[in-house]
């Protein structure tokens, strides 16, 4: 079974293997792959072409032996079967705390027995655990490296559930509906304004009726023609002759506005 492992910047600037083809570089980080813990893997070509090169013709036996001339890895027998070791394996890699023991022999026929790690505070794969007792969690950092190993079962915190917010109450409006004036109307009215980011306030109502009552309209009938033309205002003057109601005196409608308004009669200018 293939297994994560580490690359590190010096591989690619390494004076024996810059002398290489490219499938023997990459054949060499494949070995890593397919190795166990302790760097050991069976000397089969063919698997291991299959394992590293399924789509490739390539000759693996011979680029094996280009490893081995510059002691990349070594090739050895032992009980009849044939083996490798890569060589510095266990300098340069740090394999999982979970993945199994190797059960292969080295060169001398030994069987490496796995042993506990110390309580050191120091980056690995995961921490092992402290002879305190002391909780330890996993932090998936090789030495050297700062690399997270993918697969390497790291655990992470359940993500907690944010507390919903209360839902915002409906926004009142600033001022309420005129008598003369349908909710139909008025709601459009009302949200032309928020589309147009303009304040609904008894000002601008006043104003408003003052320029209907210029234009010779019922207020309603004027918010009406405002919200057809989509404006963020509208004044009596901009109105089209259809628009416009019954004819009023320009003395009266200005008096009234300014009755509407306010105003004090001294300050009435007649147009």
């Amino acid at each position: 079974m293939a297994r994560a492992r580490n690359i590190k910047p010096g591989f690619f600037r390494n004076a024996d293997l810059v002398e290489l083809s490219f499938e023997a570089r990459l054949l060499f980080i494949g070995l890593w792959t397919i190795a166990d813990r302790a760097g050991r893997l069976e000397d089969r070509p063919k698997q291991i072409k299959m394992d590293v090169f399924p789509a490739d013709n390539i000759d693996c036996e011979a680029i094996l032996g280009q490893l081995e001339a510059i002691n990349m890895i070594e090739r050895y027998s032992h009980g009849g079967a044939k083996y490798i070791q890569v060589v510095t394996f266990t300098k340069h890699q740090n394999p999982h705390k979970d993945e199994k023991a190797s059960t292969l022999p080295d060169r001398d026929g030994n069987i490496a027995q796995p042993k506990e790690a110390p309580c050191k505070h120091r980056a690995s794969t995961v921490q092992e655990q402290c002879d305190d007792e002391t909780s330890t969690v996993a932090i998936g950092l090789i030495p050297e490296s700062c690399s997270l190993i993918p697969e390497s079962r790291i655990l992470t915190p359940e993500p907690t559930t944010k507390e919903e917010k209360p839902a915002r109450a409906p926004r009142k409006p600033s001022h309420p509906k005129p008598d003369d004036v349908s909710q139909q109307v008025w709601d459009d009215w009302l949200e032309l304004r928020r589309k147009k980011s303009a304040p609904v306030t008894a000002t601008v109502l006043a104003e408003a009726k003052a320029e209907a009552i210029k234009a010779g309209l019922a207020f309603e009938r004027f918010l009406a023609i405002w919200c057809a033309r989509g404006s963020q205002g509208l004044q009596a003057d901009w109105l089209r002759p259809h628009e416009r109601g019954s004819p009023q005196s320009t003395t009266d409608a200005n008096a009234e506005a300014a009755r509407i308004l306010g105003f004090k009669p001294q300050e009435i200018i007649n147009a």
